[in-house]
């Protein structure tokens, strides 16, 4: 289920789609879609599962801070073939390389 809400609002997030255009693509209301991308861009990747799946809004050692997410997304920008999975595990090891020096 994450990963379809995802793949909805994914164009809206990083091509500027409006939500009255994907909401005739993919049928969905576009009230819905807006709310999504206004979750996603306040609460990142925590806001595409449920409040039981993680345990409710809480921050966690596991959150990213802002500038980690807007880090991962220009590089998905950039990068569009590449994973978001193998995109992560480059910023963190550019992160970690910093950290060393």
């Amino acid at each position: 289920m994450p990963q379809e809400l995802y793949e909805q609002i994914r164009p809206m997030l990083l091509f500027g789609e409006t939500a009255g255009e994907r909401a005739k693509e993919i049928d969905v209301p576009q009230r819905t879609l807006s709310r999504k991308v206004d979750e996603f861009e306040r609460d990142g990747m925590q806001s595409l599962f449920s409040s039981g799946e993680q345990g409710g809004e809480r921050a966690t050692s596991k959150t990213l801070p802002p500038e980690i997410r807007q880090l991962i997304v220009d590089l998905h920008i950039a990068l569009p073939t590449m994973s978001a999975a193998r995109n992560c595990r480059g910023v963190l090891h550019s992160l970690r390389q910093k950290a060393r020096s």
